[in-house]
């Protein structure tokens, strides 16, 4: 056996044995809990094994009676809005409308956001325009740490929420008398971190007697394009907009040279952060459709762990860091890496294999270089790692992304693709990309191309070959092992090669041949901040969409809305054809 062999064999019985040792202390907690419950922090393992199963929730609020019905019933957030609007619309209920009346025109909004490790405050005019923004970050702590530690993240949080509320209302020139109304973030996040914000917010509500709106984090996010296509969010004389520009955040399209031209319902959503990567089809404000997300661990996150292993500084967050490394290495210098999932057709994604393929790897290279498992490597080989995982990484949320796009076009004209069409049956031809990752330039890059090539009938003509040949190779080899086995198969045989065949002779339609409008926030809106907050509930306020400051419900673990599978290939008016599996 190789001393590399040794070294992994060791390593590998270590964490056996540490892993015995935590499921003794976990029990009998489901898989999912178990992963939650972070070994490095006793505190956390203790309040999952104490927490009771069914309760998936945490109430800021003595009165549990003051809850809504549609707080308690609801199953994702889409559920949550639908059943609150359903409410306000049957019951005729006039206290939100009393609210909506003692709001000025343009009124202001303070927007609080404590969901993860920067505590967040931004005020901000109900027409877009920001008028002040604080942010308190934790870097320093990350670094300590090596990321977020929920314990050491609340206590920051409790230090630097009133400092950041009094460094934003200073910038805004305002008094806290002169806020309109008072939003925050109440899921999904840490437990601990989303308290600190939402006990803040509810007493400023409370105090102040103004109305309170609690927002969904990934909602934020994903509205946050429709406020970045405001007029008056560039006329702000704030630091937030300085340095970018409009045509970076939505170029323009063919004879379209207004880049402000707004964000209409529906679009495509890719939301990439350190918590979440989802492909959400957002079709209204609280109604969203997911149709992928991530099997195991998120784009950012998978970053951050690369970042770590690297030995790169992840105090900032791990993906610029490992963006910087990868701009000066070379792919083709390290082991090939594995596209994940490359036998499904859906539009999940999974980045976990992928992260330890890169781990291993790093782990072979320092043993070649006869360098310990916690040595540096020499800074070529750290570029080559980062270019190799961000290449591959990138390469799979591409390929998901386009098999999204085809499912929206493909179905447009389709019973079954009615709830892609709203608002009088409008396409889906816009992409919307946020979160922390989407500040990634190598990303938006490559996203760009792939919507201009949407409009390319060459480049449409060229994607369906690629699908034909390798879904003819595959079957090839299906075929030649069920003749070794002794079973012809010829049926289902004959039937793969007609689909392969009308899948070549399958013609472009020409109306479909449309690029996509893709819409990327600045920067500064693509990390947590408190402006997409105010923003959201600007949103939900012309909605009627109120919340209760009297009591507020947390929740840690809350989906944006249902799961909407999406399987196969789609191309224009034969997305129903008879085509067996189609390799990417």
């Amino acid at each position: 056996m190789s001393s590399f062999q040794n070294v992994v064999s060791r390593r590998a019985t270590e964490e056996r044995c540490r892993l015995t040792r935590r499921r003794k202390d976990v029990g009998r907690l489901p898989f999912r809990s178990r992963l939650r419950a972070s070994p490095s922090t006793e505190e956390g393992l203790t309040r999952e094994l104490e927490r009771p199963k069914s309760k998936d929730f945490y109430l800021v609020g003595d009165d549990v009676n003051l809850l809504p019905p549609w707080e308690k019933d609801s199953s994702d957030y889409s559920d949550f809005i639908q059943q609150q609007r359903d409410h306000v619309e049957c019951q005729g209920d006039g206290h939100e409308e009393e609210k909506e009346k003692t709001l000025p025109d343009p009124f202001v909004v303070l927007g609080i956001e404590t969901s993860c490790d920067d505590t967040a405050v931004g005020i901000l005019r109900s027409d877009g325009k920001i008028l002040g923004e604080a942010i308190a970050s934790q870097i320093e702590l990350g670094e300590k740490w090596g990321g977020v530690h929920p314990s050491e993240a609340r206590e920051a949080h409790k230090r630097n929420m009133m400092g950041t509320l009094e460094k934003a209302l200073q910038q805004a020139g305002l008094r806290e008398e002169d806020v309109d109304m008072i939003a925050v973030t109440t899921g999904p996040g840490l437990q601990m971190c989303l308290d600190v914000g939402c006990k803040a917010a509810r007493d400023l509500a409370l105090r102040l007697e103004i109305p309170f709106v609690g927002v969904h984090h990934m909602e934020a996010h994903t509205l946050s394009a429709r406020l970045a296509l405001q007029r008056p969010f560039w006329e702000s004389d704030c630091w937030t907009t300085k340095g970018a520009t409009v045509e970076n955040v939505s170029p323009s399209l063919g004879e379209e040279t207004d880049p402000l031209v707004p964000l209409e319902f529906p679009f495509l959503a890719l939301l990439v952060s350190g918590g979440h990567s989802q492909l959400v089809l957002a079709e209204g404000v609280g109604s969203y459709s997911i149709l992928g997300d991530s099997l195991d661990d998120a784009l950012g996150e998978a970053y951050d762990k690369v970042a770590r292993d690297l030995g790169l500084p992840v105090g900032g967050g791990g993906g610029p860091a490992v963006e910087r490394a990868a701009l000066e290495g070379r792919e083709s210098d390290v082991p090939p890496l594995k596209r994940p999932l490359l036998e499904r057709r859906d539009c999940v994604f999974s980045f976990a294999g992928l992260k330890s393929a890169v781990k291993y790897n790093i782990q072979k290279r320092k043993v070649e270089l006869d360098l310990g498992l916690e040595d540096p490597l020499p800074e070529r080989d750290v570029k080559n790692f980062a270019a190799a995982f961000q290449n591959t990484a990138l390469d799979h949320v591409e390929e998901r992304l386009r098999r999204a796009m085809g499912f929206c076009e493909g179905k447009e004209k389709t019973e079954a693709g009615a709830g892609v069409k709203k608002e009088g049956g409008k396409p889906v031809r816009s992409l919307v990309v946020v979160g922390g990752v989407a500040a990634n330039q190598e990303l938006r890059r490559r996203l760009s191309r792939l919507c201009a090539g949407r409009g390319s009938e060459g480049d449409r003509r060229e994607e369906i070959q690629k699908l034909a040949t390798r879904e003819e190779r595959r079957w090839r080899r299906r075929r030649k092992s069920a003749q070794k086995r002794g079973e012809e198969g010829r049926g289902e045989v004959e039937t793969a090669e007609q689909a392969i065949q009308a899948l070549r002779r399958l013609d472009v339609e020409k109306e479909k041949l449309k690029p996509w409008r893709l819409v990327v926030p600045p920067p500064r809106l693509c990390r947590d901040n408190g402006l997409m907050i105010a923003w959201a509930a600007v949103e939900k306020l012309r909605h009627r969409l109120f919340g209760d400051a009297r009591v507020v419900r947390l929740r840690p673990r809350w989906p944006l809305g249902p799961v909407r599978p999406v399987e196969g290939d789609f191309f224009g008016q034969n997305a129903e054809l008879a085509c067996p599996r189609i390799d990417p």
